[in-house]
């Protein structure tokens, strides 16, 4: 009986403790509902609501060497929708009332729907609206939960009742969905919505109206917004580049890192490589309201940051001559070989590699490439002359004789020559393994001395030493002076191509001594872009020292009181030192004096009054030859050099519009210190 009492009591305890623990926790959940936490619960049962109030940074600017704009940024003026003050139960009557206001004035508003109405009046998906179309149809079926073979008009059909549409003609309903899911994708409906921006660059006339209307559009706020506005959209569209929506693939790479599917961002040049300065840092709030509208607490606030300015190494007035004057020399070489019809120039800073000025053409102007369609469709679908190519740096070219300074270089360091070293042009060269292959020379030379060689470009002299060298050891000291490699400037850039005997693709013969001698006189496989030629010019000025080729000059604040960082010119970044002796390379440097003082270069540069070191070029392939040349100045200081390339630009070995190109340059640089008229 004692066993049975103590097993009653022990029950009787564990039941009142029990009791006690359920109590207490509904009592420590009163007091954290009415004193802990209690001003929270108040504001949550009066159907508070919080919201975020975004503010978008200003994208840095663009400016070249002087402080001259290229790209800045005009106040402009974006329609937003207030998740403060729109009624969602109108949202749709808002939206309508918008888009009709925009169709009749001709205007364009945000839609990233990969749907549209076929001429049958039936919904179909997209071709060619999206630079990934395919990826956005496949998104939107995800976001659906509809298997990968769903129509166009299933995934609609859940558009339309998701956003309560059904009762809308075809074109409203898609109108609707079009705006509502790119509200959605922007974030307007998460727990904490953020502002949409319906459509942005706002001409004055629809602000006039949505002002003096604005019982229609309620809840639609005119917002200041920053414009981006190139100064000349054909000065240098493929160097500064430029910014588009993002597609699916950037958003889900970059979403992470802040970027909604409506931002935009750099799509090519500058622009995208230094997208990570320009973007800025995005500013917000977030806000608590009562249902009434009434703000009660900020509970978040984080600032904007603008972004950066870049300083680009361009002269916007050089850059201009350049431009003009590749144009009007292509244009005049046409006239005699009508396959002249593209070409490349860069212009060189000798002390520091930065770039002064980098042109192509034919070109064409940004502004009305973004702006207008027939223009956008008639210069991507050009694939004639293909001006959306950056043919300065993208593309590549044999060289022609253009080549010889570095194969003088390196025989003399190589000791297969000397300065004094003779060789005999009889109008030809034969390989001692090919005779009776030989390749001809322009003139019969005779015994003809290196330096002489060089002024009158003898092609038997350097084809000799070619052979003497071998093509490893020529390659060495090529790529050391920026040929077949990348010169690391910050855009997309070709390598090159330095020709050897891995590249003979015809399997019934060998490399032999005429493919070195031809490699040799800048033939064969050879192949380099205009950037190359000149950062190699640059590297002979530079007695062998490579620096890094660059465009940005130095990046700022928005305000540009504060550098972030620089390529400071008095300290540039040394790529490589080629070997050559300090008496070789000026061997050298003499002998390409001579080209424009007595050789092939003398018509034009002869009596220029600034002294210039140079060597022409004449580069075989199908159709009319390649013009090329290659300078430095002045030749005791140089100060800048240049690179022309013009394709099938050389109709006549007695004309060769390369030099007036270059004439043109060194005219404009060297006039702002007195030293050309």
């Amino acid at each position: 009986m004692k066993i049975a009492h103590k097993s009653n009591k022990a029950r009787y305890i564990i039941c009142i403790m029990f009791v006690n623990i359920i109590f207490g926790g509904f009592f420590w959940r009163l007091i954290d509902w009415q004193i802990i936490n209690g001003e929270f619960y108040r504001r949550k049962a009066s159907f508070n609501h919080i919201y975020t109030i975004e503010t978008k940074a200003v994208r840095g600017e663009i400016v070249d060497i002087n402080g001259e704009p290229l790209v800045k940024n005009d106040v402009g003026y974006r329609i937003v929708f207030d998740p403060f003050n729109i009624d969602e139960a109108h949202i749709n009557e808002v939206i309508l009332s918008l888009i009709a206001l925009f169709e009749k004035k001709g205007e364009k508003w945000e839609d990233i729907l990969p749907i549209l109405l076929d001429k049958n009046g039936s919904f179909t998906f997209t071709n060619d609206k999206f630079e990934d179309n395919d990826k956005r149809i496949s998104h939107l079926k995800s976001i659906l939960k509809l298997n990968s073979t769903a129509t166009a008009i299933e995934c609609m059909q859940k558009l339309k009742e998701q956003y309560k549409c059904e009762n809308l003609s075809a074109q409203q309903a898609l109108n609707v969905v079009s705006v509502r899911y790119n509200m959605q994708k922007s974030g307007y409906y998460d727990y904490t919505p953020k502002s949409y921006t319906f459509a942005d660059n706002l001409s004055q006339e629809i602000i006039a109206i949505i002002s003096e209307n604005s019982q229609l559009y309620l809840g639609v706020n005119i917002a200041p917004s920053t414009q981006r506005k190139l100064s000349d959209g054909s000065l240098a569209p493929h160097i500064i580049g430029n910014v588009g929506a993002l597609s699916m693939e950037d958003y889900d790479e970059l979403k992470d890192k802040g970027y909604r599917l409506d931002d935009k961002i750099g799509k090519t040049g500058i622009e995208k490589r230094m997208e990570s300065y320009l973007r800025g840092k995005d500013g917000k709030k977030m806000i608590e309201t009562t249902k009434n509208g009434e703000i009660v607490a900020q509970l978040e606030n984080q600032e904007t940051f603008p972004g950066n300015t870049i300083f680009l190494t361009i002269n916007s007035k050089l850059q201009k001559t350049l431009n003009e004057s590749l144009e009007k020399n292509i244009k005049a070489a046409n006239t005699l070989a009508k396959d002249c019809i593209a070409g490349a120039a860069v212009v060189l800073n000798v002390k520091d590699f930065s770039i002064l000025a980098a042109s192509t053409y034919p070109s064409y102007d940004a502004i009305q490439y973004l702006s207008d369609k027939n223009y956008y469709k008639e210069i991507t679908n050009d694939e004639k002359t293909k001006p959306l190519m950056n043919r300065a740096f993208d593309f590549i070219f044999p060289p022609g004789s253009t080549f010889k300074p570095i194969v003088a270089c390196a025989a003399l360091q190589e000791n297969a020559i000397s300065n004094d070293s003779s060789i005999t042009c009889g109008h030809a060269w034969h390989p001692p393994d090919a005779p009776n292959w030989p390749i001809k020379c322009m003139g019969n030379h005779g015994n003809i001395r290196f330096p002489m060689a060089m002024a009158k470009s003898c092609n038997s002299f350097f084809a000799e030493t070619g052979y003497r060298l071998g093509i490893d050891r020529l390659n060495s000291y090529a790529s050391k002076f920026g040929l077949g490699v990348k010169t690391g400037i910050e855009l997309y850039e070709t390598e090159g191509v330095l020709a050897n005997k891995s590249l003979v693709k015809n399997e019934r013969r060998n490399w032999g001594g005429r493919d070195i001698g031809a490699a040799a006189l800048g033939q064969s496989y050879n192949a380099f872009s205009p950037l190359q030629l000149a950062t190699y010019t640059a590297t002979i000025a530079r007695d062998g020292e490579r620096y890094k080729t660059h465009l940005v000059r130095k990046v700022t604040n928005y305000s540009r009181d504060k550098v972030i960082f620089e390529n400071d010119p008095e300290n540039p970044e040394l790529i490589e030192t080629a070997g050559i002796s300090k008496t070789n390379m000026e061997y050298v440097k003499k002998a390409m004096r001579s080209v424009a003082s007595t050789g092939t270069a003398r018509g034009m540069f002869a009596n220029y009054p600034v002294p210039i070191a140079a060597k022409t070029g004449t580069a075989q392939n199908s159709g009319t030859d390649h013009s090329t040349f290659i300078c430095f100045a002045p030749y005791d200081k140089p100060e800048i050099a240049l690179a022309i390339v013009l394709e099938h630009g050389s109709p006549t070995h007695h004309r060769a519009f390369t030099l007036d190109v270059a004439k043109d340059i060194l005219d404009a640089y060297f006039a702002k210190n007195g030293k050309t008229n």
